[in-house]
This record gives C-alpha cells, sequence and structure tokens, in this order.
C-alpha cells in the first residue's frame, strides 16, 4: 500500500519508513496519472522496489483530514493472484463434477420407476402378442401411456372374443359333420 501526493511517496508498507524519501517519483507511474486524473488507474508491471510482477490499482483521495490530496496505490503479486485464481479454478472444477455427478444421480432414481412400469407394459403386451389373450394392462407409467394401454387391452379383448367365435364356429362346424 502507498500514499502519492504530487508524484512523491509519503508512505509505502513494503518499505521502512525512514527509506520513504529515497523511493523515487511515482507520477510518471500509468495508474498514478490515471488516478491523478479522478479515475481509477489499473496496471501489471514489474516492481523493483520489491522485484516482483505486481498488479496495481490507484484511486484518488480526496478531502481526508490531516492527509493531503493524493492518491492510494494498492499493489498485490500476481503469484498471489494466480494462486488464488487457480484454487477457485479447482474449486468450480470439483462443484461443477459434483453437480454433475449428482444430476445424473437424480436423474437416474427419478426414471428407474418409470423405467420399470414401461418394462412390465412391454412384457404384457408381448406376452398378448404370444397368444395369452386373457392378459391386460392393469397399471401404467404415467397417463401419457393410457391411450396406449387402452389401445393394448382393447386389442386383446377383441382377440378373445374372436378366438372365442372361431372356437364356437369350428365345434358347431364339426357337429355338423
Amino acid at each position: 500500500i502507498s500514499y502519492i501526493a504530487d508524484g512523491v511517496v509519503l508512505a509505502d508498507s513494503s518499505v521502512p519508513f525512514e527509506d520513504v524519501p529515497a523511493l523515487e517519483a511515482h507520477g510518471a507511474r500509468p495508474e498514478v496519472r490515471k488516478a491523478m486524473q479522478g479515475a481509477t488507474g489499473v496496471e501489471v508491471r514489474y516492481s523493483t522496489t520489491v522485484n516482483k510482477e505486481l498488479i496495481y490499482a490507484a484511486r484518488p483521495l480526496r478531502d481526508v483530514p490531516g492527509l493531503p490530496e493524493g492518491v492510494l496505490r494498492i499493489a498485490v503479486p500476481v503469484s498471489i493472484v494466480k494462486e488464488r485464481l487457480n484454487r477457485l479454478e479447482s474449486g468450480m472444477v470439483w462443484v461443477l463434477s459434483l453437480t454433475v455427478l449428482a444430476s445424473g444421480l437424480i436423474g437416474f432414481l427419478s426414471t428407474r420407476p418409470l423405467l420399470r412400469s414401461i418394462d412390465a407394459l412391454a412384457r404384457t403386451a408381448q406376452s398378448i402378442g404370444q397368444g395369452h389373450y386373457n392378459r391386460r394392462i392393469r397399471e401404467y407409467p404415467g397417463k401419457e401411456f393410457k391411450p396406449l394401454a387402452d389401445a393394448i387391452n382393447g386389442m386383446a379383448h377383441n382377440i378373445e372374443q374372436h378366438l372365442s367365435m372361431l372356437v364356437d364356429q369350428k365345434g358347431r362346424l364339426e357337429a355338423v359333420f
């Protein structure tokens, strides 16, 4: 953290107070110039004072009793920001992975009863197709399947009636012969 007035550093948290007057003027620094114009200045560059690449943010500071009008500048090492971003990214990957896994599990558990009902419906229809015309579909997975179940039950009933009629006619023909 630095406080700069008229381009001169008045305080810097990374430099002992007695060494502050020896620091070079900061008025030409891009973030300080922008802050002196009344905007927020942001810059990423190498600092010769602390020998690290830093992210600087500077804002004008006015009307503070006991302080001359100047610029408050904060610097954060790029490595710390990158480390925090990496941690955030890995955390987001875990959250995304757990969300996808939970969604898949919820989807599987919620569709399982539906799949069982559809399987039972298919087995009953197959049984009717194999000649067990007295079988009926009593349960179906949802109201959307009611017309299908009714159609299969109606078909089984009609086949059963036609088969009964054929058996009766066959009996009569045999009696005649």
